[in-house]
């Protein structure tokens, strides 16, 4: 697996990475997930949704159905206070910085976006912890039935309106001068097939 292969490298030369194995979710405990039947693209449909059943809804019925899984399933917003809030700061500087480090964070979540971006928005952990966000929004029909006791949820969008609503969401986001963290939609898979190396003993110190 390429993660445990990157862990491994860069623990050879000092670095650190760690591979988690766990979605990231709006709340702890398990999500099924669905093989989607494309592992010639390394998986990338793999998600909390059954393509052929999305499919289907569109009136497309040439989907063959996935396959579940029961992924293990970590509430960012937990994650991040635990893990990035009161980190340790390195007292070594590498390179030329004024202001301190900066936490990056790429989002390519197969629409669980939907559910996680307001966790760490509303939470307030977002603003106290990252400073750019990049990643995929992904135009998947949004479902979520609405809580008979605290009334939350109840979000209902199509193909074609689910985009659109996230990337508003995010306009006004971004609008909001009282946080320091920037959200940019930005879709990226290049590294897989970049030829790039993983780093060894020459590469340590940089």
């Amino acid at each position: 697996m390429r993660h445990k292969m990157m862990e491994r490298a860069y623990k050879n030369v000092g670095w650190r990475y760690i591979f988690v194995q766990a979605a990231v979710a709006g709340e702890g405990g398990n999500i099924t997930f669905y093989h989607n039947n494309d592992e010639s693209l390394q998986e990338w449909g793999f998600s909390d949704h059954d393509r052929a059943d999305v499919a289907r809804r569109a009136g497309n019925h040439g989907f063959k159905p996935g396959i579940k899984e029961s992924v293990p399933a970590v509430r960012l917003s937990e994650w991040l206070t635990n893990e990035i809030l009161d980190r340790d700061i390195p007292t070594t500087i590498h390179g030329n910085y004024t202001s301190g480090p900066k936490v990056v964070m790429k989002m390519d979540i197969e629409s669980l976006e939907f559910k996680v971006l307001p966790d760490i928005w509303f939470t307030g952990v977002l603003c106290n912890t990252i400073d750019y966000i990049f990643g995929e929004l992904h135009d998947h029909p949004i479902d979520y039935e609405q809580d008979k006791i605290t009334g939350k949820g109840d979000l209902h969008l199509g193909r074609g309106e689910s985009y659109k609503f996230l990337s508003t969401v995010m306009k006004c986001f971004n609008s909001f001068k009282g946080c320091k963290t920037r959200i940019e939609e930005l879709d990226d898979e290049s590294y897989l097939d970049d030829g790039m190396p993983f780093p060894n003993a020459t590469d340590k110190g940089r």
